[in-house]
């Protein structure tokens, strides 16, 4: 297994490494009282448990990476070019994590790294969380439309929702987004849009929800 390893870290240049915990000790308490509470305290709620926690790290991570040190925050692409892997390597050479995360710009700049639209919309979402960049808030304001769609037909309300609560979208694209059909069948994400349009005058270009 270590030989696989370290084979793909050489093949990659990239020593990131994510592992899944198959044991209850590594198991969050809220996650372990979830299992049990829906399966009981039996080999089917631990089952359960280790399950759910194991799935929310891959589905957080499989197409965006976050890297701390406890102060800063780099996301990059889960899938890159080699020719940014080599820009990566140039800018942390002999260099502080925080040296280089401090900078927004650095930051930001993964976004042109990300190959896939979906990943750079996840990308951008996560970015303008944590930093409120007013260059990814003009990203996320043109994209919007498509992403909203993208999020309506894989049925994903709670990422929607999230979006919304972002407060980026423009009155016209909410009305857009509120005439869709599909859109009654997200009743939290509904009322969102609801609630906004109806506490704006119509005079300003954005909203808070």
């Amino acid at each position: 297994m270590i030989n696989k390893l370290v084979d793909k870290i050489v093949k990659t240049n990239a020593p990131v490494v994510v592992g899944l915990d198959p044991m209850m000790k590594y198991i969050p308490e809220h996650v372990q009282k979830e299992a049990f509470e829906q399966y009981g305290e039996s080999l089917e709620g631990a089952a359960e448990a280790i399950w759910q926690y194991n799935k929310a790290i891959i589905d957080n991570i499989y197409d965006i990476v976050e890297i701390t040190d406890g102060t800063y925050k780099l996301f990059i692409p889960r899938y890159i070019a080699a020719r940014d892997i080599a820009k990566m390597n140039d800018a942390f050479y002999m260099r502080k994590f925080s040296d280089i995360t401090s900078d927004n710009k650095f930051v930001e700049s993964m976004l042109d790294m990300a190959e896939y639209t979906e990943t750079k919309q996840n990308l951008a979402i996560a970015i303008y969380k944590y930093n409120n960049s007013s260059s990814i808030k003009t990203y996320l304001r043109r994209t919007a439309v498509n992403l909203t769609n993208r999020l309506l037909d894989s049925k994903k309300e709670n990422e929607l929702v999230d979006f919304l609560k972002l407060n980026i979208m423009s009155l016209p694209s909410m009305k857009k987004l509120l005439a869709d059909d599909r859109i009654h069948q997200f009743t939290l994400a509904e009322a969102y849009l609801l609630n906004a349009i109806s506490q704006s005058d119509g005079s300003s270009k954005t909203f808070k929800l």
